[in-house]
């Protein structure tokens, strides 16, 4: 059975906790648009030597940099998103506080792969991106590599 939306005399802080949850969405959108952001100027970066095949002839070895700058825009997308994830952390806690008895449940697994499913979105979604991140810069920067050789 769903509870009724709490109302100013349910929760003597209801403006306060409105206060809350925008400033929390605002910050969790910017940390999810700036993830997108980097992660689309690294996809851009790495993809460059693939559409201006001639940098190959002009850099040659030093077409490697390429998934290396990649790589590197992509951990700061990483670090960046956690950042500002952290930063809600706070916020969302004090909203959660002044709904007092309104404030949801915590879920609790009862099984194995509700555990996998009720981590945290964020720290997953760091992990998942510098991780994926990491292996297709090493795989891009073997394909170049491979390319360059056939190229000269």
């Amino acid at each position: 059975m769903s509870q009724a939306a709490p109302t100013k005399q349910d929760v003597p802080n209801l403006e306060a906790a409105k206060v809350l949850l925008s400033e929390w969405q605002i910050r969790h959108q910017h940390g999810w648009n700036s993830l997108q952001r980097f992660g689309l100027a690294a996809v851009t970066v790495s993809i460059i030597p693939y559409l201006k095949t001639d940098l190959f002839k002009v850099l040659g070895s030093a077409i490697l940099v390429f998934p290396i700058v990649a790589w590197l825009l992509a951990l700061a997308a990483g670090w960046h998103f956690a950042a500002e994830y952290v930063r809600c952390v706070p916020v969302q806690a004090r909203y959660y506080q002044l709904l007092g008895e309104y404030c949801p449940e915590r879920f609790t697994p009862q099984f194995r792969w509700q555990e996998v499913l009720a981590r945290k979105v964020g720290w997953t979604t760091i992990l998942v991106f510098v991780i994926g991140f990491t292996v297709l810069s090493i795989a891009n920067g073997i394909v170049l590599w491979n390319l360059r050789l056939l190229i000269h």
